[in-house]
């Protein structure tokens, strides 16, 4: 059974001037750019800031996992 929601009219207030208003639309809503960088390890792309791929990131975490049980 699926429902059905009523849409009702809502009135927006312009909380700015126009030309400050239009260019927060466009930041908002304009589409963003992906930023990609080598990775510091092994050169594969990584978007992370941490300059790291998801592989290498995945085996850091790993190790540290590994070096922790050690110590413990």
């Amino acid at each position: 059974m699926s429902k059905t929601m009523k849409v009702q009219d809502v009135q927006v207030q312009e909380v700015g001037p126009p030309p400050v208003i239009e260019a927060v639309q466009e930041y908002v809503f304009e589409p963003k750019r992906l930023v990609l960088t080598p990775c510091t390890v092994c050169g594969q792309a990584s978007k992370r800031s941490d300059g790291l791929c998801w592989v290498c990131r995945r085996l850091k975490l790993s190790a540290w996992q590994a070096f922790d049980k050690q110590d413990s």
